[in-house]
């Protein structure tokens, strides 16, 4: 069975991990995320506090700017009290000896709260590209599986006393992050296996959580979005590229709906933030991956931070929209030679 297989390979990890966080000398233990938390990030800091006041550790959740409206949908529908501080309510944050940061290893994805911890001892639990936080994390568990969500299951397995409604919200977690199976790892059905057949995990309440209906603001941003595209044409794929002011994952989830191979979303309010999507026949077939090639280029040349997935990543910095799109052209012709404007 691939899932005992993998467990077996990564055991020592795993007990190391373990026995990090469960120390004595940590009985105050901060639990964080990246900003504009998903519901894959909710669901594995969620089962990770559980497991440690099961050990009577005192547990704070920071959430640097809070949770997306899909993790509030999502938590709301499945009836979970989800406490949590944002870093200018937690007083005492200076007292917290260690830090759990799950689902990002990017500084620039904890905001301002990466100033208080960046001195401390803490823990990166990523499923991402490898980023800056990991190089002075005291331990690290890193896996490229399709969500974190999986990782946290696979540490806490057999370890873990909690209602069926938690493995649900696990559930539901998974399925945001596979896009509901659309990307898949070789454990993945493994483990959504057990959580429904042994943890009691409802398929269809996580599935229904995950809809919500579009407010109008998301409507007209997706609307906007395709008006100002700049068409690029790389050989034989589509490169869109356009800016809006706030959800850029939804337009750019739309963008390729429309036909695009690779899309570019950039928003500029207090930062300049670049949402890119490919599709996974982008990937297949020209070997690029946004998190491990795109990104870092286009990093290198305008600084700031970023990583991701082979199809899905961010950038974040300080730079103007035109900035972007010079360097974005430059990028893709370091990989296809001729770019058209179309």
């Amino acid at each position: 069975m691939l899932l005992e297989e993998y467990l077996k390979k990564r055991s020592k990890d795993i007990e190391e991990i373990l026995k990090t966080i469960l120390d004595t000398k940590y009985e105050r233990i901060g639990l964080t995320t990246h900003r504009n938390a998903d519901p894959d990030a909710i669901a594995s800091i969620y089962l990770l506090r559980i497991f440690l006041e099961q050990y009577k550790k005192e547990t704070y959740i920071i959430l640097p700017e809070g949770m997306n409206s899909l993790s509030k949908n999502v938590l709301s529908i499945l009836n979970i009290p989800f406490e949590y501080y944002r870093v200018e309510d937690l007083v005492n944050i200076e007292d917290i000896p260690l830090f759990i940061v799950v689902d990002t290893s990017n500084s620039i994805q904890l905001g301002n709260l990466y100033k208080h911890i960046s001195g401390k001892e803490y823990i990166v639990i990523d499923h991402h590209t490898k980023g800056d936080l990991v190089d002075n994390a005291y331990r690290y568990f890193l896996d490229k599986l399709v969500s974190c969500s999986e990782i946290m299951y696979l540490l806490l397995r057999g370890k873990l006393k909690a209602h069926s409604i938690v493995y649900s919200l696990l559930l539901t977690g998974i399925l945001y992050d596979s896009r509901k199976f659309t990307y898949v790892d070789n454990i993945i059905f493994d483990i959504v296996s057990e959580l429904i057949n042994l943890h009691n995990a409802d398929y269809l309440v996580a599935l229904n959580s995950l809809k919500k209906e579009m407010d109008i603001s998301e409507k007209i941003a997706r609307i906007k979005g395709a008006q100002r595209t700049r068409i690029l044409r790389a050989n034989k794929y589509l490169v869109l590229f356009t800016n809006v002011s706030s959800f850029e994952s939804s337009v750019a989830r739309a963008l390729l709906d429309l036909g695009a191979d690779l899309v570019f979303v950039v928003s500029i309010n207090n930062e300049t933030r670049v949402v890119s999507r490919s599709t996974q026949r982008f990937y297949r077939e020209t070997g690029i991956s946004l998190g491990r090639d795109l990104i870092p280029k286009i990093t290198k040349y305008l600084g700031g931070t970023g990583g991701g997935h082979d199809t899905a990543a961010v950038y974040i910095g300080q730079c103007s929209l035109e900035d972007v799109f010079n360097v974005v052209l430059s990028v893709l012709k370091e990989y296809f030679g001729g770019v058209k404007i179309v």
